[in-house]
C-alpha cells in the first residue's frame, strides 16, 4: 500500500487510494476509539471518517475545523485538547 504513494505527485497518490474503504473488520474493534479528521482533509475526507465511525462500535468522532490531513501538526492545540478530553473518558 505504501508503494501507492508518490510524494512528487500527491494528487495522483490520493487518487490511487480513493475508493479504498476501510476493511470489514471495523465492527470487530472492541476498544475505545477516537476518529479525528480535519474539516478540509482532501486525502481522507469527513465522509470517510464518518464511514469508519459508524462501523466502529461506541467510537467517537471529532471534526477539527479549518484543518487538513494532519490535524496534529496543523492545529496541535485543538488536536491535543480533543485527545485529552477523549482520554479522560477512559479512566
Amino acid at each position: 500500500m505504501l508503494g501507492d504513494f508518490d510524494l512528487w505527485r500527491p494528487n495522483e497518490s490520493a487518487e490511487s487510494t480513493s475508493g479504498m474503504k476501510t476493511p470489514p473488520l471495523l465492527p470487530l474493534i472492541n476498544v475505545p476509539t477516537l476518529v479525528v479528521v480535519g474539516s478540509d482533509d482532501e486525502f481522507t475526507p469527513v465522509s470517510d471518517a464518518e464511514f469508519m465511525h459508524h462501523r466502529i462500535p461506541n467510537s467517537k468522532m471529532v471534526v477539527i475545523e479549518d484543518t487538513g490531513h494532519m490535524p496534529n501538526m496543523e492545529n496541535p492545540f485543538e488536536f491535543n485538547r480533543v485527545v485529552e478530553e477523549f482520554m479522560k473518558t477512559l479512566v
